[in-house]
């Protein structure tokens, strides 16, 4: 089943890329990034729609992709639209035989591990549990406020593939799909954007050699996805920006879908792209003194209305005014407030560069603040966890060392051949991004994940390379150099999913999950597993913590026939209940299932016995 649902997913995004390539014709890599935002899309759509009826199952999720995949095909043969296949992009010889290498590398992990990201098993892949369960991707009570506050359009797609395959084994394989087509796009989106030929065919090279991007490939977090609708509304306002280029209303249509696709996914993606949008307002803005311009602008305007009510309304309607305050606690660590503290987000420009740099932690220290997220010490930005191969947080040194490079040459007068305009304001706008984004978001520990949809879009910096053999270009190509290096250590030492053969075959079980996380789970979970099968009760409740696993324990109980759901209280619904968080004794009936904090009561203790 996990072939099934690999390959109905591929066939979605093939029809979803087949209206993509209808409403213009874009180079293969291009279609592709904008197809996948309309994925985002058309998935969020059909969800949702099912969940109405709490219909949301596997068989029926499956029939209703078909079905848009049947209704596509009919439209285009009826209305008779070609769908051309563009040409793929060309790359350097070096780029021929290390791509493929560090591919390979990525693939074996994530078919070799289970999940076990720290944040999927507390609430990414623990919320696509809950709806398997619930039928629905309506918000649901939850100790766990980030498994309804932060958007879904990630987990919709592992969502697909879990509810058809019955299985998580395949989950690794979304982020893995969104680096490939990251790679493919790369080379493309540095030619739109001014490179020269030399120089965009290494743009392929610097995606797949982003250290933070082969950690996160094999993993079931969502910043690779979002570094795609990041892409996805770059490309999609190309036709905007090119004068040679009249833009129609499906153009509009696409650059809306992207945007809509990147606020369901993760904001931080719409974001990056923001100065690509303002690029755009300022070169189209007097089109719109033309009556034609504000027809098609309208046309394109009231789908991606539509679109943006039957996706993004629900999740504002819903989820977030009923978890406005715990959302804002949840945030306040990690934003910055409207206004204030200009010093300090100066400063995190700075420190955002300095934690992708192998700078002496003596040095970077002096712009540490008296707090960092995630730190334990004082006036520390715990920088040296960086250089590890960590999927949570590493330093991307080839891609920014790139873009200060580009930075440099923006400044040296050059007289022949000329930089582009559209290759300077590129780098503007990359520029732009990277300070909007480090004066919104306060420094921690993890922001170089954070930072990977900035970092993806850093070929858009190769524009400032010379074609002609120089001093930049060996400089660029010793970058790569590192970058390449770099990335296949990263690969092959990933702290949570190694190439190492002995690990592979020891991380085939169960506690496979618990590799991010405390042994105590663990056995506290295998230990609530065991009562549960002796007692026979099967309804489970669960009173954890916000960093608590909830998605081992309700995976595997659901796996069991068990029913699964967060309790704030003593609930009668529940035969037994388990917690991890200090409760009164009495009121909850604790009896402790192993040494340490978590604890759990049973209704009725008899074996085979049913509860009440």
């Amino acid at each position: 089943m996990i072939l099934v649902a690999l390959a109905a997913l591929v066939l979605v995004f093939l029809a979803c890329a087949a209206i993509a390539q209808t409403l213009r014709c874009r180079s293969a890599p291009h279609t592709a990034l904008v197809g996948a935002a309309f994925l985002v899309c058309v998935e969020a759509v059909i969800m949702r729609g099912l969940s109405v009826a709490r219909a949301l199952t596997g068989p029926l999720l499956l029939a209703a992709n078909l079905a848009f995949v049947a209704g596509t095909a009919l439209w285009l043969l009826l209305a008779r639209r070609r769908v051309r296949l563009p040409r793929a992009p060309r790359w350097s010889a070096s780029t021929d035989l290390y791509i493929p290498v560090i591919i390979i590398l990525v693939v074996v992990s994530a078919v070799a591990y289970l999940p076990s990201t720290h944040d999927s098993m507390t609430y990414h892949l623990a919320r696509v549990a809950h709806w398997l369960q619930n039928r629905s991707v309506e918000p649901y009570p939850t100790n766990i406020m980030r498994q309804v506050v932060i958007p879904p359009g990630g987990d919709y797609l592992l969502l697909f593939l879990q509810a058809i395959s019955r299985s998580d084994r395949s989950a690794n394989f979304v982020q893995l799909g969104c680096w490939l087509l990251l790679i493919l796009a790369a080379t493309p989106m540095a030619r739109l954007f001014g490179a020269p030929r030399s120089i965009a065919r290494h743009a392929g090279l610097l995606a797949a050699a982003t250290p933070m991007a082969v950690l996160q490939a094999s993993s079931t977090q969502n910043d690779l996805i979002a570094a795609t609708m990041s892409a996805a509304v770059v490309l999609a306002a190309v036709p905007f920006l090119h004068r040679s280029m009249r833009w129609r209303a499906g153009d509009v249509v696409s650059l809306g879908a992207a945007g809509i696709a990147g606020l369901l996914v993760k904001p931080t993606s719409l974001i990056v792209a923001a100065p690509i949008l303002a690029w755009v307002a300022w070169a189209r803005w007097r089109d719109f003194g033309v009556g034609t311009a504000w027809r098609r602008f309208a046309r394109g305007l009231a789908v991606v209305a539509g679109l943006g009510t039957a996706t993004l309304g629900p999740v504002l309607a819903q989820a977030l005014p009923a978890h406005s305050h715990e959302g804002v606690a949840l945030l306040a660590d990690y934003v910055y407030p409207g206004t204030g503290e200009y010093g300090d987000r100066a400063q995190n420009v700075v420190r955002g560069v300095l934690r992708n740099l192998p700078i002496p932690l003596a040095v970077v220290n002096r712009l540490a603040p008296e707090k960092t997220v995630g730190c334990p010490r004082a006036n520390d930005l715990c920088l040296l966890g960086n250089l590890a191969p960590s999927e949570g947080r590493v330093a991307s040194v080839g891609p920014m060392l790139v873009f200060l490079v580009a930075l440099g040459l923006f400044f040296v007068p050059r007289r022949a051949p000329p930089v582009p305009a559209r290759a300077r304001l590129a780098l503007v706008c990359w520029t732009l991004a990277w300070i909007v984004f480090h004066s919104l978001f306060r420094d921690n520990v993890w922001i170089t994940r954070l930072q990977l949809p900035l970092l993806m879009l850093s070929p858009l910096a190769l524009g400032l390379f010379p074609a002609r053999p120089g001093f930049a270009r060996s400089l660029l190509t010793v970058l790569m150099i590192a970058a390449m290096a770099q990335s296949a250590v990263a690969a092959a030492q990933n702290t949570s999913r190694p190439l190492d053969p002995v690990k592979m075959l020891h991380t085939q079980g169960p506690d496979a999950y618990y590799v991010n996380g405390s042994d105590e789970a663990r056995r506290a979970h295998a230990r609530v597993l065991q009562v549960l099968a002796v007692t026979g009760c099967r309804r489970l409740g669960l009173f954890i913590g916000e960093n608590s696993y909830d998605y081992p324990l309700t995976w595997r109980a659901m796996r069991q026939g068990i029913e699964v759901r967060h309790v704030t209280a003593p609930d009668p619904w529940a035969c037994a209940v388990f917690g991890d968080r200090e409760v009164d004794a009495v009121s909850w009936r604790v009896r402790r299932v192993q040494e340490g904090s978590s604890w759990m009561w049973v209704a009725n203790d008899e074996p085979n016995g049913q509860g009440n």
